[in-house]
C-alpha cells in the first residue's frame, strides 16, 4: 500500500502475516522503518543485522546496502517512510555530508533518548492517519512526516566517514556498481561475463566475490531481484503467470515458481490468491 500524489515521502504500512523477503539492494532515498505490532525476523543493513521489537526505529541512509527477512504473524503491523534524497537535500544540503545515525538506542544521549520516543509517537500517529478517509488527511501526513525529518536531522545526524558511510571502501563501491545494473536490468539475461566486464575483473574473481560480499551467489541475488518484482506484479496485475515471469527475467513458470517458493514459501498462483483477497 501507498500514499503518493501531494505527499513528498513515500509511504507503506506492512500488514499481515506470512513470510517476507526483500533482496538486498541500495537506493537513494532516505528509508525509514517503524515496527508498531509483532517483530522484523531480521533486518541487515550494510552487514549488521537487526531484529526488531514493537516501537524499534531503524534508518537505512542513503546508497546503504540492506535486505529483510520477515516471519510475520496475525496482526503484525509496520510502517515504512521513504524519503527522497532530492527532497531532503533541497531542504538540508549539509546531508551530502551526514548521515542518520539512530539504529542503536544504547549510544544515546539524555536529549536523544527524549526525541526517540517524541518520534515513536509521531510514527504511530502516521500509521493512525494513513488509515483515515478524512478530507486532510494528505496535509497530516505531510505535516507529520516533515516533523519526523526534522528531528531525525536535529538530533541523530553525525559526520560520513567516507564516501559511502563507515568507510572508504572499494569493495563496497564494487557491490554497488553490481547490484544496481542488476535492479536496473533484472528483465533482461544477465550474463556473468557482463557484469565481470563492468568491473573489469574477470568472471571467476567476480563469482568468488560477490558471494565472500553478499552471502548468495550472483545467480541467487539476480532471481531474488526477480522474484520481487514477480510478486508485486502477482497481486497487482491482471497479466497470466507466463507473460509475468517473461516480463520479470525469468525462463518461465517452473523457474518463477521455484524461486518464490524458496523466498516466500507460496507459488505463483498461491501470491496471485493471497494479493485478490
Amino acid at each position: 500500500m501507498t500514499v503518493d500524489g501531494p505527499v513528498n515521502s513515500w509511504l507503506y504500512l506492512h500488514q499481515g502475516s506470512g513470510t517476507d523477503r526483500i533482496a538486498m539492494h541500495w537506493h537513494q532515498s532516505i528509508e525509514l522503518s517503524y515496527t508498531i505490532r509483532g517483530e522484523i525476523t531480521e533486518f541487515e543493513i550494510e552487514n549488521q543485522k537487526f531484529h526488531t521489537k514493537p516501537g524499534d526505529i531503524l534508518v537505512v541512509n542513503s546508497q546503504e546496502l540492506h535486505q529483510i527477512y520477515s516471519k510475520g504473524q496475525a496482526g503484525d503491523r509496520a510502517l515504512s517512510i521513504i524519503f527522497p534524497y532530492q527532497y531532503v537535500m533541497g531542504l538540508y544540503p549539509l546531508i551530502d555530508q551526514q548521515q542518520i545515525s539512530i539504529n542503536d538506542p544504547s549510544q544515546f544521549s539524555d536529549i536523544q533518548k527524549a526525541i526517540y520516543a517524541q518520534l515513536q509517537g509521531l510514527l504511530l500517529e502516521i500509521s493512525e492517519n494513513y488509515l483515515t478517509t478524512s478530507r486532510l488527511k494528505n496535509l497530516r501526513l505531510q505535516c507529520l512526516t516533515d516533523e519526523v525529518l526534522c528531528k531525525l536531522l536535529t538530533y541523530f545526524t553525525v559526520d560520513k566517514i567516507g564516501e559511502y558511510g563507515r568507510s572508504s571502501n572499494y569493495s563496497m563501491e564494487r557491490i554497488h556498481l553490481i547490484t544496481k545494473y542488476i535492479n536496473d536490468n533484472y528483465q533482461s539475461d544477465i550474463r556473468l561475463e557482463s557484469l565481470a566486464e563492468l568491473c573489469g575483473i574477470s568472471k571467476e574473481y567476480l563469482a568468488r566475490f560477490f558471494k565472500r560480499q553478499m552471502g548468495q551467489t550472483v545467480g541467487e541475488y539476480i532471481n531474488n531481484v526477480r522474484a520481487q518484482h514477480a510478486r508485486q506484479r502477482l497481486r497487482t496485475s491482471k497479466l497470466n503467470l507466463t507473460m509475468i515471469a517473461i516480463q520479470t527475467g525469468f525462463s518461465g513458470i517452473r523457474t518463477m515458481n521455484r524461486t518464490l517458493e524458496k523466498l516466500y514459501g507460496k507459488s505463483a498462483a498461491e501470491l496471485r490468491k493471497e494479493g485478490r483477497k
